[in-house]
């Protein structure tokens, strides 16, 4: 669409222009004085305030100091007043990391950053770390995402984010999206935009799971044709060819032949849809009902779980069952590297309207009808002097409730 416009995320989205900061020192002098009074000798290499953890990353002079360094555990929970206080060795260090949010972390956050508004590729915004740096999944990179928490974990907010930053990236003549709401995440907002498909049925969704299947083998045969091997060697070529981007909110509820179907065609869009550039989001509530497909996914997220059996399925260790905080996840970068502890970005529901309304406008000037217009077919006999006096009446309504006619679809 020639002049399609995207909002600039600072424009809508909460982002901070500085973040609290407090001095680490009387910790550092509380910790080393425990360590002496116990025998055991170290210094703090460094620390950490971030977000949502404190680091501190201690180097013990000897072998002896570093059992009694690590053994303290217990002391440090109690001075720190922290339960899920983590201490472990990594790198020749002890590291002592303590759950401590001091911030927010936004949306706003991760999309105003330069590696997101610097990307050439469809980024999303996963997470902050503990140094407060804006961690992305490129699509284009590792195409396919798979995502799990509980309830109350922040799940469907999550992928909302996910979603939003992909909105906010590129255009409807590079990427569309087909979304599968469920009765606990629901996509039925963005159902606004011409280039968003939304179902919410468990018959609608395997439907589109099965033109998913349809168009994967559409997209390879037009590659042969013209002698491509991806959707990039056939874009450049001079072809057209979009990306799409499929979310499913809620696999759980496939079940039966239904569930069978789903799991053949996901095996063959996580095998070849990257290369044609067909990319999912796959999520659930229920980490086990993703075990036939958990290895079809490198990159996952993992939010809350109920059990430590949900997140080991997930991410290999126990930890994402001891996180308290809402939105708080650990990530598998699909690189092989461990699991990294993120805190999502949170979007609220007025920063979505937001969003939308500025999306929204690009299909305000469309000739006929859409859905973005507000269709009224009850004058179309009318005389021409019945229309201008409704239409006054209108006027003078709408300067008398300051409202657009995006800020009442989405009140």
């Amino acid at each position: 669409m020639a002049g399609f416009e995207l909002p600039r995320p600072g424009d809508i989205l909460k982002y901070h222009i500085r973040w609290n900061e407090r001095s680490l020192q009387p910790y550092e002098e509380e910790l080393t004085e425990l360590w002496a009074q116990n025998g055991a000798e170290a210094s703090i290499d460094f620390s950490v305030l971030g977000p949502m953890m404190v680091r501190f990353a201690v180097q013990p002079a000897d072998a002896g100091s570093a059992s009694v360094i690590a053994k303290l555990a217990p002391t440090y929970k109690a001075i720190f007043r922290k339960r899920d206080l983590k201490v472990y060795r990594s790198e020749g260090r002890i590291l002592i990391d303590i759950p401590w949010q001091h911030d927010a972390v936004f949306l706003g956050d991760l999309l105003s950053s330069e590696e997101y508004l610097s990307s050439p590729g469809l980024p999303v915004g996963i997470g902050m770390n503990i140094y407060r740096e804006s961690i992305l999944d490129d699509l284009t990179d590792i195409p396919h995402l798979l995502v799990t928490g509980n309830n109350g974990s922040g799940l469907g907010e999550y992928l909302e984010s996910l979603l939003v930053s992909a909105l906010m990236k590129v255009t409807p003549d590079e990427l569309d999206f087909a979304l599968f709401s469920s009765p606990s995440v629901s996509f039925s907002r963005f159902h606004s935009l011409p280039y968003c498909k939304v179902v919410s049925s468990q018959r609608q969704m395997l439907t589109m799971l099965t033109d998913l299947e349809d168009e994967i083998d559409e997209r390879y045969a037009r590659f042969i044709e013209r002698g491509c091997h991806n959707i990039y060697d056939f874009n450049e070529a001079g072809g057209i060819m979009r990306h799409r981007l499929f979310i499913i909110s809620e696999y759980n509820m496939l079940s039966g032949a239904g569930r069978r179907s789903a799991e053949r065609i996901i095996h063959k869009a996580a095998e070849l849809g990257g290369s044609c550039g067909i990319h999912l989001i796959v999520a659930s509530v229920t980490p086990q009902s993703l075990k036939n497909i958990v290895d079809l996914f490198p990159a996952r997220v993992c939010l809350r779980v109920d059990t430590a059996a949900d997140s080991v399925l997930m991410i290999g260790h126990k930890d994402a069952a001891q996180l308290t905080k809402r939105g708080a996840l650990y990530y598998l970068d699909g690189h092989g590297n461990q699991p990294a502890f993120l805190q999502g970005g949170a979007i609220s529901g007025r920063e979505i309207r937001g969003v939308l309304d500025a999306l929204g406008r690009n299909y305000a000037d469309q000739k006929g009808p859409t859905i973005f217009d507000e269709i009224d077919d009850s004058d179309t006999e009318e005389d021409a002097e019945d229309r201008e006096d409704r239409e006054d009446r209108e006027n003078r309504e709408e300067k008398k409730e300051h409202k657009s006619f995006w800020q009442r679809l989405f009140s």
